[in-house]
């Protein structure tokens, strides 16, 4: 398998499909979740851009790490809880993934993105080609320090597709949105899985050198390009230097 050697991201439905039907008087709508979900990484990625220096710094990064969250809940997704077993125990992390098709459908790539805080402060990012079999995979944490597995395995299947995405929400800033996204968008449902392990890395927490988990149901979107590009690849197109294993 392929897996990236160095990250650098400018600018991924549990058993069930989600809808934005409303709930219950228990809690909010799953429209609603996946809003407050969409606004505070709109709000990730404005911070992160400020900060940035007009692209000088690290926080690009995270900056694009934000605006590829940000397009799940966008659309309606809401994240799913993934079990990970990292060097130092288990640990719930929350994930996206989704499937960006060609406008023809004849090409496709998965992305799943799995964080560890609602903040985001350490993200790993892994790319399948239309097999499910993974060739580019990264980790950002402390928002702008990147390390690179230098071994591991991971696999990924599109078990569902189910409603059509919702429009989305107007309040948010990123201009990711501000042109159509997509010919077409469905929620779906993902199964995927991984092992990777990090090499120590000064200011990077040992806990991070070891992230598994076992087949696990992932809650996303189903893009299909429009006609005028692939959006979903020209926010991964600073993944950068993948060597194959």
């Amino acid at each position: 398998m392929r897996l990236l050697a160095r990250i650098n991201i400018a600018a991924s439905l549990a058993t069930v499909v989600l809808t934005a039907a409303c709930s219950d008087s228990s809690g909010p709508s799953a429209a609603d979740q996946a809003t407050a979900i969409a606004a505070r990484f709109d709000s990730i990625y404005v911070d992160a851009t400020a900060q940035s220096n007009g692209g000088a710094n690290a926080y690009v990064s995270r900056a694009g790490i934000a605006s590829l969250l940000e397009v799940p809940p966008a659309f309606g997704a809401i994240p799913s809880t993934i079990t990970v077993t990292t060097a130092s125990g288990s640990e719930s992390w929350k994930g996206f993934e989704f499937v960006d098709l060609t406008p023809s459908g004849t090409d496709s790539n998965f992305v799943l993105l799995a964080y560890r805080e609602e903040a985001a402060h350490t993200v790993l990012a892994v790319i399948f080609d239309s097999t499910g079999a993974p060739y580019l995979a990264g980790l950002i944490t402390g928002d702008t320090l990147s390390a690179s597995p230098d071994s591991g395995s991971a696999a990924t299947t599109l078990v569902s597709v189910g409603a059509a995405c919702r429009t989305p929400p107007s309040s948010l800033t990123n201009p990711e949105f501000d042109t159509p996204f997509a010919s077409s968008c469905s929620l779906a449902t993902f199964r995927t899985s991984l092992t990777l392990q990090f090499p120590s890395s000064p200011g990077i927490e040992a806990a991070l050198a070891s992230l598994t988990f076992a087949p696990t149901a992932v809650n996303g979107i189903r893009v299909v390009d429009p006609l005028t590009g692939r959006r979903v690849n020209s926010l991964l197109h600073a993944l950068r230097s993948a060597k194959r294993l």
